[in-house]
């Protein structure tokens, strides 16, 4: 698990996933992703040594998160087309293996990437809806820290911001009174993660996004693992193999949009210090410019190499 020390936070690019609350909440989780839209187009990404989550965006596209991929270095300024795509494997929902992977185009700083199968998977013939430019912008702006904007705060303990559904085939874990939070990160990998489900069913999870930054660019939703009754509102947070879950947010009159995947998380030191066990969720969009100098999105970016 590659790490990142920063400051006060400690960052993990192997995305946890699924911190439930209770039994139910686990089991609603289940059920719920089954209900969802969209649910049948996730699918399991695995380079033979990991794995993450993704989803069929197009018939024959899969996005994910490029960390997934295992590739190394790669044009920071754009995407990559990685090669060995020989080990990387690609199941269904319901966990057939699906075509094989053609080309991989991904960037590992904004974490994005794109799986092009060999054909089409005559199944899944839907495109998923990626927001659109215009409404991410708007989105984006919500975030805008002179107008009170761009807080860390807790999901479920504010108005504003933006709830969001991650639908990912993560570990799931119920945080039990046990759990040393003063070292959550040890803890977790060398206690409690024995205790983690890895029954590789898609369930979703519901955040509430508080923080947006450019650089990188990333929404971060923040959950308390150890809720109270003021903050029971079915909040989780990612977990192992949940890296690069869709994430949804619902679109006025129409099926729920992608915003972006999941990331990362980060387990914080000093924002929360009397809330108790906190975990961050960090989700990256498709719909991120480049760069000041590139105009394009990662998504637009990719429909055109695509098309070449």
């Amino acid at each position: 698990m590659k790490k990142i020390f920063l400051s006060a936070f400690i960052i993990s690019f192997s995305a946890w996933g699924g911190w439930y609350m209770t039994e139910r909440e686990m089991e609603e989780a289940t059920s719920t992703a089954k209900l969802h839209p969209y649910g049948s187009l996730c699918v399991r990404v695995s380079n033979k040594m990991f794995e993450g989550s993704g989803i069929l965006i197009l018939p024959d596209v899969v996005l994910t998160a490029a960390h997934v991929l295992g590739f190394e270095g790669g044009d920071q300024s754009g995407l990559s087309c990685g090669e060995r795509c020989q080990n990387l494997e690609v199941f269904s929902e319901e966990g057939n293996l699906l075509p094989s992977v053609r080309k991989a185009y991904f960037n590992n700083e904004s974490d994005l990437a794109f799986l092009v199968l060999e054909e089409e998977e005559g199944s899944y013939k839907q495109k998923v809806p990626m927001i659109k430019s215009e409404r991410y912008e708007e989105i984006v702006k919500i975030f805008n820290i002179s107008e009170g904007g761009n807080v860390p705060r807790l999901s479920g303990s504010f108005d504003g911001g933006m709830v969001a559904t991650y639908l990912g085939f993560g570990d799931t874990l119920i945080p039990t009174p046990g759990m040393n939070r003063e070292n959550l990160t040890e803890e977790y990998k060398s206690g409690f993660w024995a205790k983690a489900t890895r029954d590789k069913k898609l369930r979703s999870g519901r955040v509430q996004l508080s923080q947006h930054f450019e650089k990188p660019n990333c929404f971060y939703a923040w959950t308390d693992l150890d809720q109270g009754p003021d903050l029971s509102n079915n909040y989780s947070a990612a977990l192992q193999r949940d890296s690069g879950a869709p994430t949804f947010v619902e679109a006025v009159e129409s099926d729920p949009q992608i915003l972006g995947i999941v990331s990362s998380i980060i387990v914080p030191d000093a924002l929360f210090p009397k809330k108790g066990r906190v975990v961050g969720t960090i989700f990256r969009p498709p719909q991120a410019k480049i760069s000041l100098e590139n105009n394009d999105t990662w998504w637009e970016s990719f429909l055109r190499v695509k098309l070449d």
